[in-house]
C-alpha cells in the first residue's frame, strides 16, 4: 500500500499506534473500542485461539493483539481489500495478527477450533449503506 491518499488515520488506544480506515468504508466508532475493552475484562485465559469475523480494517483484531500479544488472533472479512489493508495495518502496529479472505457463509479453517469469536458488523438501518460484494 503505496498511495494512503484514500484513507485516514485513527489512533489506537496504546502509545504511538495507529491504523488506518478507508475513507469510501464503514467508519470506525466507539463500538470497536467497547469490544475490545468487554473481551479484556471479561476474557482471562493466559492463551486464546481467537476469531474475528469480518474483520474489516482488523482494528479490533489489533486492539486485542496489542493488549494481549501471547493470543493467537486471525480475523477474516470476504473482501480482499480490506484484508489487505488489516494486514497492513497490523504490520503497522507489529502485531502478529493473521487475516484471510473467507465468505461467512462458509466455515473458516476447517478443523480449526477457536475459544473466542468476535464480530463488530456495521451498525446501519435495515436497506441502507453497502452491500458486500459476493
Amino acid at each position: 500500500m503505496n498511495d494512503l491518499s484514500g484513507y485516514r488515520r485513527v489512533l489506537l488506544p496504546a502509545e504511538g499506534k495507529y491504523i488506518y480506515q478507508s475513507r469510501s468504508g464503514h467508519p470506525v466508532t466507539c463500538a470497536a473500542a467497547f469490544l475490545q475493552q468487554c473481551v479484556i475484562d471479561n476474557v482471562m485465559e493466559t492463551k486464546v485461539n481467537a476469531l474475528d469475523m469480518g474483520c474489516g480494517n482488523g482494528i479490533i483484531s489489533i486492539m486485542l493483539a496489542l493488549q494481549r500479544p501471547h493470543w493467537h488472533i486471525r480475523g477474516i472479512d470476504l473482501q480482499p481489500e480490506l484484508v489487505e489493508l488489516a494486514a497492513f495495518n497490523a504490520r503497522q502496529c507489529a502485531v502478529p495478527t493473521q487475516f484471510d479472505v473467507f465468505d461467512l457463509r462458509q466455515p473458516p479453517y476447517p478443523g480449526a477450533s477457536f475459544d473466542l469469536i468476535v464480530s463488530n458488523p456495521p451498525w446501519i438501518k435495515m436497506d441502507a449503506g453497502i452491500v458486500s460484494p459476493g
